[in-house]
């Protein structure tokens, strides 16, 4: 049975929200190996639907993320306001289905995107040991000058 494309787009948004997370299936099912396999098989799987079940597990453990964004790839993808708008590509033209998301005027995949957030998250965690090695380095050398 093949997909359609709003079920691969589903399963696009499934794994661009796995990576945002930083999960894993495996660290989903937390040694169950039938739910592993069940999980792989529905998000990974060329022709095997979501279930609804699995849906409303990800939603569960993931309270931030908004079901409209998730199911139907309407709006943002996190409940809060600190993400760009994500849509799909054909949205602005009236459609609901498309590969792609736009951000701005830009279309990015969603592979990309979820790139695009990590690096994003990487900087701010560098910047903030930065500013604590920073912290430590004046306190130490501000030691050091009294003398």
């Amino acid at each position: 049975m093949a997909l359609s494309n709003e079920e691969k787009l589903l399963k696009e948004r499934i794994r661009h929200m796995l990576t945002y997370k930083r999960m894993s299936i495996s660290k989903i099912a937390e040694g169950d190996e039938t739910l592993r396999v069940k999980l792989g098989r529905q998000i990974n799987g060329e022709d095997t639907s979501v279930q609804f079940s699995v849906l409303y597990m990800l939603l569960y453990m993931f309270p931030d993320i908004d079901a409209n964004w998730l199911i139907l790839g309407e709006g943002q993808m996190t409940k809060t306001t600190d993400h760009p708008r994500i849509y799909n590509h054909n949205e602005a033209n009236g459609s609901s289905a498309g590969g792609s998301i736009y951000v701005g005027t830009s279309t990015i995949p969603y592979p990309v995107q979820a790139l695009l957030d990590e690096k994003d998250k990487r900087i701010a965690e560098l910047e903030s040991n930065n500013k604590t090695m920073r912290t430590i380095l004046d306190s130490m050398t501000a030691g050091t000058r009294k003398q």
